[in-house]
């Protein structure tokens, strides 16, 4: 996973809390190497159909975008280079590269939107832990997220996330293959993000049912 990916994964989770977020320049979290505090609720498949139909829109989009790039690789419009790591990296030329960028602006837009949809849903099993009513405790909590978010995604991806919830497409920037994170491991991320969201709001003086309604708002919305 490279720093590329991971501004990607902050992007998407920023986008969602952002309306909720009192200062500009509070800083960004990242997931850590922590298991997610979460309070669970039973589950039934009625329950878990509605997700399992967004993961399949998602990898159905990944799927038609990789297509495509495969499609316009034999039209033959495309460089072979060597990318600054010493990795072979594939340059797209005329025509299929406008048709690819556009395309792989499509295919972010529309894992970027299924997955605020699946995340949505998650957490209505899945709940965020409650702000502590003890300032004391408030504090301890922001500052612990804050050292977890200090460590780095791909420890935390590797003992919190699933290898079902990365899927890879082609990104015509960087001219190689990039992963994307979806499904649990990405809402598991959102989860951490309003977590801290709430407790930085409720320690600026902001009160609780405030808060609550802030990110009421912003799910519905």
């Amino acid at each position: 996973m490279n720093l590329k990916n991971i501004l990607t994964l902050l992007l998407f989770i920023c986008t969602i809390t952002a309306c909720a977020t009192p200062e500009n320049n509070a800083p960004l979290p990242r997931a850590s190497a922590t298991a997610l505090p979460v309070l669970m609720s039973t589950t039934t498949p009625n329950q878990a159909q509605p997700q399992e139909e967004i993961l399949q829109k998602i990898n159905l989009c990944a799927s038609d975008y990789n297509r495509l790039v495969e499609q316009e690789k034999e039209k033959g419009e495309y460089e072979t280079i060597v990318l600054p790591d010493g990795q072979e990296g594939i340059r797209f030329l005329g025509d299929s590269r406008g048709k690819i960028e556009a395309a792989f602006r499509a295919a972010q837009e529309c894992t970027r939107e299924l997955n605020f949809e699946y995340a949505r849903l998650y957490l209505e099993i899945y709940k965020v832990p409650a702000v502590p009513d003890d300032p004391a405790l408030r504090q301890a909590r922001r500052d612990e997220l804050l050292a977890i978010f200090t460590g780095t995604f791909d420890v935390w991806l590797e003992r919190e996330g699933r290898s079902e919830d990365i899927i890879y497409i082609y990104d015509p920037s960087s001219m190689e293959s990039t992963s994307l994170i979806v499904g649990d491991t990405f809402a598991k991320s959102v989860a951490l993000e309003q977590e801290y969201k709430n407790i930085s709001l409720a320690l600026s003086g902001i009160s609780q049912k405030i808060v609550s309604s802030l990110v009421s708002a912003n799910w519905s919305g």
